[in-house]
């Protein structure tokens, strides 16, 4: 499983270093800012979107494999 979890890790490691490096925070002071009324460009890109989805089903695959 460790394999498994490194490629997984891997890929979304990629995506976030190529594919929409502003995805790599936690995004909270970007919408602190977008609701002060501040212009954030490609804060709600698809791209980002992704990456973001990405990353969170990585994480939820890793803990099942680690309860079961």
């Amino acid at each position: 499983m460790t394999g498994v979890n490194l490629v997984l890790t891997a890929f979304v490691a990629v995506l976030c270093v190529f594919l929409a490096p502003t995805a790599a925070g936690p995004g909270i002071p970007e919408i602190k800012a977008y609701l002060n009324g501040i212009d954030t460009p490609n804060m709600f890109d698809a791209t980002i979107l992704l990456v973001k989805v990405g990353f969170f089903s990585n994480l939820a695959l890793q803990t099942i494999w680690l309860l079961d």
